[in-house]
């Protein structure tokens, strides 16, 4: 599986790596386009990445890696998604110690953004 997306730490701007906050990753990503189910894509990737806990949590460990799950949600004001995660896919989460993170972003009309966060 190759990552649709990738940086070394080397790579960021100085002031980053002068800081401590440089940091690389390796980010995979999956689009699903007009999609109401948050639980489809997170599925997909479950399916994607569930036989590779055991490497994942060597890595992490070996290397001091963080994992990060992020659902990043557009939409237009008034439409809600739906925000449900199967039992397999939270306990994949768990077994890779992954942080979860949701993101909400929504346009009206004009196609203005407002950010919400979901609490």
């Amino acid at each position: 599986m190759e990552p649709t997306e990738s940086k070394r730490k080397a790579d960021c701007k100085p002031f980053w790596i002068a800081n401590g906050l440089a940091k690389a990753e390796w980010i995979y990503t999956a689009v699903e386009d007009n999609c109401d189910d948050i639980s489809i894509p997170s599925m997909n990737l479950y399916n994607i990445l569930n036989d590779k806990a055991e490497i994942i949590n060597e890595l992490c460990s070996k290397y001091g890696l963080i994992v990060t799950f992020s659902v990043i949600i557009s939409l237009k004001l008034g439409n809600t998604p739906l925000a449900k995660m199967s039992k397999e896919f939270i306990s994949f989460l768990a077994k890779i110690n992954a942080e979860i993170g949701f993101d909400l972003y929504c346009y009206d009309d004009n196609n203005c953004c407002r950010i919400e966060p979901l609490n």
